[in-house]
């Protein structure tokens, strides 16, 4: 579909719907037609299925749009755990498998457009050694609402929140997920989760303070957003990392 038979299209819905963006876009996105893709890490490849433009978009861009997190995953140590915490589809999650035929995965998302793919995706390339968990992470467990941005798999800005009223969903804290039986603990870990980051490393005390964590991956908001995370994890004994740092994320190795 070319971008005037698109445009064409959008006026044609929104005359049919009115002003509802999540109806009309949900609709175009089912009637693209999405192609697979063969993600190659190394020597070892995938064949994956995306089932929205935003997916298929999210694994084609997997190397250029974060080269700093893929150079933190291109460094983990063999048989360590990843938790990937907003995992979304599970695009960095893939990656760490097909990188690193030893380490095992655990990925938390709440979007249940995500989670259905971040499932399926990582059955696709290491169900052997992933766990898949339809929930978000919070400073405390308990249950909260999703703030939803869109029902499309890909989407992102999905958040937790207190606010009563929508989706239900349910939270854990990092430092009571790791208690549970059958949960490994995490040698690395990635936070991407669109403006919770404090909320929830302060729910992870125990683990910060765990020698077994290596590494933490954050995505920072903004510059005060950054200040505060730098002073968390500084003051829990890791150290900013010298590695090149962009699109937001703030990268942190144990010092202590």
């Amino acid at each position: 579909m070319n971008s005037f038979s698109r445009s064409m299209l959008v006026s044609a819905l929104r005359r049919l719907f009115g002003y509802n963006p999540q109806k009309y876009y949900s609709l175009i996105e089912y009637m693209r037609r999405i192609p697979g893709l063969t993600l190659s890490v190394g020597e070892r490849s995938v064949r994956l299925s995306p089932e929205s433009y935003w997916e298929y978009t999210r694994f084609q861009r997997i190397l250029s749009k974060e080269p700093e997190t893929i150079a933190w995953i291109n460094g983990f140590a063999p048989d360590s755990v990843l938790w990937d915490i907003g995992a979304n589809v599970g695009v960095y999650s893939v990656y760490a498998a097909l990188r690193h035929p030893s380490v095992r995965l655990l990925a938390v998302e709440p979007e249940p457009a995500n989670v259905i793919r971040l499932a399926a995706n990582l059955a696709t390339v290491a169900p052997e050694r992933s766990i898949a968990i339809p929930m978000g992470m919070a400073g405390e467990t308990g249950v909260f609402f999703l703030e939803r941005s869109c029902m499309i798999a890909g989407s992102n800005a999905n958040q937790l929140t207190s606010k009563a009223g929508g989706f239900g969903c349910a939270g854990f804290s990092i430092d009571d997920l790791v208690r549970l039986d059958g949960i490994p603990f995490p040698s690395y870990l990635k936070i991407d989760v669109d403006g919770i980051e404090i909320s929830i490393l302060a729910g992870a005390t125990a683990t910060l303070a765990d020698p077994r964590l290596r590494s933490v991956l954050v995505e920072a908001q903004d510059a005060a957003a950054a200040a505060a995370i730098d002073a968390t994890m500084i003051g829990a004994g890791f150290a900013p990392c010298d590695m090149p740092q962009v699109q937001g994320n703030r990268i942190y190795v144990k010092t202590a």
